[in-house]
């Protein structure tokens, strides 16, 4: 068994797309009016419209399931450990506060507050120690 599709709640389309597909590079795979589908390695990120947008169509056209709130407790993409330091600037360098790191893991909030993690679990980043 493997995780088929994550679905994050998002109050605006196109500042989604800009973060996940302009950002952090994932493909769009599928477009419709009130939902972007992003490859994610061969799992399905669903950026959703929900019900909270200031959109006022976006709110009359929201479908009973969804909620005022965005996004789940953490979603976590996989990376590689040479992937991170990259990751890490490009991230800052767009203004995106990292929330927190652990040895394996960075952590920051998308554009409408769901919490994201970069994990390369269980190999740890190798960062020699300078020399004496």
């Amino acid at each position: 068994m493997h995780i088929h599709h994550v679905a994050l709640q998002v109050t605006d389309l196109e500042r989604a797309r800009s973060f996940y597909a302009g950002l952090l590079g994932f493909a769009v795979t599928r477009e419709q009016a009130h939902a972007l589908w992003l490859d994610a390695g061969g799992a399905v990120v669903m950026l959703e419209r929900c019900a909270g947008s200031d959109d006022e169509a976006a709110a009359a056209d929201a479908r009973t399931w969804a909620s005022p709130r965005a996004g789940p407790f953490v979603v976590a993409f996989s990376i590689a450990p040479h992937e991170r330091v990259s990751l890490r600037a490009r991230l800052v360098d767009a203004g995106v506060v990292i929330d927190h790191e652990s040895a394996f893991s960075l952590y920051v909030r998308d554009p409408f507050g769901a919490r994201l993690a970069f994990s390369h679990y269980p190999h740890a980043l190798h960062v020699p120690e300078p020399a004496p």
